[in-house]
């Protein structure tokens, strides 16, 4: 599968989006997500208000795509440890890793 390349622009906009779900994150974690506001995340993670919702409809839409991004995340990880080998044992051990 060919890498297309992402303009400067495009490049940014995935670091901010990239930037506002950590900060979610780290906020989702420390006081749960019902104790989490929309400005509290804009503010960690040094953004305007109206720039988070540009990416993202409500905390809810963003919390959504803060999962899919970690089921993501952990799928690619886990693909790579099984696929590393074709002994079936070893693929239970580096899925347990």
């Amino acid at each position: 599968m060919q890498k297309v390349k992402l303009s400067r622009r495009e490049r940014e906009k995935l670091r901010q989006r990239r930037q506002m779900l950590a900060a979610a994150l780290e906020l989702f974690s420390e006081k749960g997500f019902h104790n989490v506001t929309m400005h509290e995340i804009a503010k960690r993670a040094e953004f305007a208000i109206g720039t988070l919702y540009k990416f993202f409809k409500n905390k809810e839409d963003l919390y959504k795509s803060l999962i899919v991004e970690q089921a993501d995340r952990f799928h690619e990880a886990l693909t790579k440890a099984i696929g590393e080998t074709d002994d079936e044992i070893e693929k239970l051990r580096n899925y347990v890793k």
